[in-house]
């Protein structure tokens, strides 16, 4: 997608992303230094048979109207993820797609939606990576919780972008 309609996406998404900014419950964040270049990250944050090598539980990521090629912000697609209990469903959409550079998507369900905006840097021979969530509860007793929703998740995070590191370091 080329022209005013990429534009005009684009615009879109940056409302979307600057809603779900202000509507935020928590908000995590996490940088680390990776050893490999930020081209070999984004491809691990982007190609969805990359992502189950680092996001744990994660099965599959499907993409109901195709993946397009170039601007891609406004794409939707689906992640079957395995939980405790069994398998759920998140929907989501790329918000920004700035390759090799920032990667943001909009994910949940009907209780939450997560912002996460992973920020890349080179370092010369390495990267940084800059991840941003916030999320947003969608009930009132997920928001009640949501504070310690979110030292849980800041965890999990926080483990998931270690596999990430250590995955993209080994080539991806």
């Amino acid at each position: 997608m080329e022209g005013p309609g990429a534009l005009m996406e684009a615009q879109a998404a940056q409302r979307e992303v600057e809603r779900l900014e202000s509507q935020a419950t928590a908000t995590l964040t996490y940088t680390l230094e990776i050893g490999a270049f930020v081209e070999t990250i984004f491809d691990c944050l982007d190609l969805a048979e990359k992502q189950p090598q680092w996001l744990s539980g994660l099965e599959r990521t499907d993409f109901p109207d195709g993946r397009p090629k170039g601007e891609q912000a406004g794409t939707r697609f689906t992640q079957l993820v395995r939980q405790k209990g069994g398998l759920a469903e998140y929907e989501g959409v790329i918000l920004v797609h700035q390759r090799p550079r920032r990667l943001c998507v909009r994910v949940g369900n009907r209780h939450f939606t997560a912002l996460v905006d992973y920020r890349l840097h080179s370092l010369g021979k390495g990267s940084s990576l800059s991840f941003t969530a916030r999320l947003v509860f969608h009930t009132l007793v997920g928001r009640m919780t949501g504070t310690l929703y979110a030292g849980a998740s800041r965890k999990i995070a926080i483990e998931q972008l270690v596999a990430l590191k250590q995955f993209a370091e080994a080539g991806g």
